[in-house]
């Protein structure tokens, strides 16, 4: 009978790899525990790591989905605060000229004029607001301005209106230069895009139009009153102080009535604003499904692992006894 013997170069070699081995595993089971993830995910699942990349993939889409309808949101309220701002100035002017009648006096409708000429600069100028480094009211051409500055538009306004000689007149002019097509508003007021607007796609399902531009018509009426407002008092225009007191009435009623079409725009905007949240409450749901279900997958369970861990701990103890009781046998205790 034949018998295979290890030398102790070998011996001690087998020794030194078990010894290696019951420690790399002591080491992944103690990394299982603190972290309560399983070191080796693919030998877990036996293989078949199919469905974590699909919950992997459905992970990141609703995350990105999620973000980016947080942006789409972002942008609108920037929105919101533009209209909100511009709507502050309307009811600002409106205060000052809310006392206007047939006792007004010249310096009177002067000051009411520069409150008109403040407030259509500040209308025209909060149409040039952006977000992200993108114009907010300039439809598709978000790379532009959406508004020439209010001083060249008063300035374009102020010689439309110089040969009108009555109020009724030069209201009549100021809005032609706002509301005819291809007229001054729409070639060298409003500089961006007037063919469409821009959308953003937030699901499979579900989309946003930009639809706010500064050529919509409840921002013309604004614009409109304050301009009126503004060239009541107008050096170029021949006008007597009671078709002053008139234009400036008239541009009270304007931005009074103006009221109700912004509202209007505002209100489009908010419904977008609530598609917007109803997919980041969607897609926010489905994250938290799908990482519960990832967590599941990857997980490890703890009471298995320590058990394990006790498992390896004494099996490392009892390496080290049998070894450190080999290496003191002599070939006189070996015989016996």
């Amino acid at each position: 009978m034949n018998l295979t013997t290890l030398g102790d170069g070998a011996m001690s070699f087998l020794t030194q790899r078990k010894n290696v081995d019951i420690r790399d595993r002591l080491n992944t089971l103690a990394q299982e525990m603190s972290t309560g993830k399983k070191s080796d995910l693919t030998r877990a699942l036996g293989g078949d790591t199919l469905m974590l990349r699909d919950v992997d993939r459905q992970l990141t889409l609703a995350r990105t989905q999620a973000n980016g309808a947080r942006q789409v949101g972002q942008r609108l309220d920037a929105v919101q605060l533009s209209f909100g701002a511009i709507d502050t100035d309307r009811q600002t002017l409106i205060d000052a000229l809310i006392t206007v009648n047939s006792q007004t006096t010249p310096d009177q409708q002067t000051s009411m004029a520069a409150a008109g000429r403040s407030a259509f600069q500040s209308i025209s100028g909060a149409m040039n607001d952006q977000f992200a480094g993108q114009s907010l009211f300039a439809g598709r051409a978000s790379d532009d301005a959406a508004m020439a500055p209010g001083a060249d538009m008063l300035a374009a306004l102020s010689l439309v209106a110089a040969p009108a000689t009555d109020a009724a007149n030069a209201i009549t002019l100021i809005e032609d230069w706002f509301d005819a097509p291809g007229g001054g508003f729409e070639t060298t007021g409003y500089l961006g895009d007037a063919a469409g607007r821009m959308e953003r796609r937030l699901d499979d399902t579900t989309s946003v139009v930009f639809e706010a531009r500064a050529d919509d018509p409840a921002i013309r009426d604004l614009l409109k009153g304050a301009a009126i407002a503004a060239l009541a008092d107008d050096a170029t225009l021949t006008l007597t102080n009671k078709d002053r007191t008139d234009m400036l009435r008239d541009a009270n009623i304007r931005l009074i009535g103006a009221a109700t079409p912004l509202t209007e725009l505002r209100a489009r905007i908010g419904q977008q604003e609530v598609r917007v949240q109803t997919t980041i409450t969607n897609a926010s749901a489905q994250d938290t499904a799908l990482s519960i279900l990832r967590n599941q997958l990857d997980s490890a369970d703890p009471y298995e692992t320590a058990g394990k861990l006790q498992e390896v701990q004494t099996q490392l103890e009892t390496h080290y006894t049998v070894t450190a009781r080999l290496s003191r046998l002599s070939l006189v205790d070996f015989l016996r």
